[in-house]
């Protein structure tokens, strides 16, 4: 049971627009209350142009120790850091942002650690495995930094945003890495596949996507398809994995989009594409 807030409970935000989708508030709450920490997480919708004024009103709440940044802040929101890890300033994004003594933000971007951590809790290593990833947005950029971290031996990023693409795939290849290139839909680049539905093929749904579409193919012909598990699944996956911070957050799951079109030289075939909204 989560106690009611007092005068001492420490604010959490995560602010993003739109926030009703998000889930994070009660199972962070909760976790709080979990560790004997006395500290709530709150929902805050924030329109792009009123940013600038809500980060200078949160800088001076005093109770206020963290914020979690969801669609479509978290590049702005690294701007707004005083400081950052090595991974969110190689990616110039945020998703957290964690008050330092001096009051100003310190950001970091986990989404990459919550995508690689839930695949290795359901036995999927990404080492040596090919990977296709769809969204080269704030989540999707880090799975793809993450990926790389673990060992993927090829990946192919697609974007409907070429220039944000291309700025990602020129970034991870200055890694010196593993190799980074454009990819496509077209189904022949993975062995996962789809029926008529939209739905995976039985068996091969196997971990967590929290951006878009990713397949992974093993160097061995093994067919993995990821997609997206469930909220509170996920949500353990992180606690379990040490991922929720000082700043914890989670950030809910939207419902797969069914899209109807040409998927691979198919007419008419259904894909499940879920928006870069992680």
């Amino acid at each position: 049971m989560i106690p009611a807030p007092s005068g001492a409970t420490r604010l959490y935000v995560i602010v993003g627009d739109p926030i009703a989708q998000v889930r994070s508030p009660a199972g962070v709450t909760a976790a709080f209350t979990a560790r004997g920490h006395d500290g709530i997480l709150v929902p805050v919708q924030v329109a792009p142009a009123d940013l600038p004024d809500f980060l200078s009103v949160a800088t001076r709440l005093k109770n206020l120790d963290g914020i979690v940044v969801t669609i479509p802040h978290k590049f702005a929101c690294y701007q707004a850091c005083a400081s950052a890890t090595e991974r969110a300033h190689f990616l110039r994004t945020a998703n957290l942002m964690r008050r330092r003594a001096d009051g100003s933000w310190h950001g970091d971007m986990v989404d990459g650690l919550g995508f690689v951590g839930a695949a290795r809790a359901k036995g999927i290593d990404p080492r040596g495995m090919r990977a296709l990833l769809v969204g080269a947005g704030g989540a999707g950029s880090a799975i793809a930094l993450a990926l790389i971290e673990a060992g993927v031996s090829a990946l192919a990023i697609h974007d409907g945003a070429p220039e944000r693409r291309d700025a990602l795939i020129g970034r991870l290849n200055g890694l010196g890495r593993t190799p980074a290139r454009v990819g496509t839909l077209d189904r022949r680049q993975c062995d996962a596949r789809r029926d008529e539905g939209g739905r995976p093929a039985a068996g091969r749904c196997r971990a967590a996507c929290t951006v878009g579409l990713l397949r992974l193919r093993h160097h061995k012909a093994r067919s993995l398809a990821l997609h997206r598990r469930r909220p509170q699944d996920r949500l353990r996956d992180r606690d379990r994995y040490g991922h929720v911070r000082a700043a914890p957050g989670h950030h809910g799951g939207f419902p797969a989009r069914p899209r109807r079109g040409r998927l691979g030289g198919r007419p008419g075939v259904k894909a499940q594409v879920a928006p870069d909204r992680a």
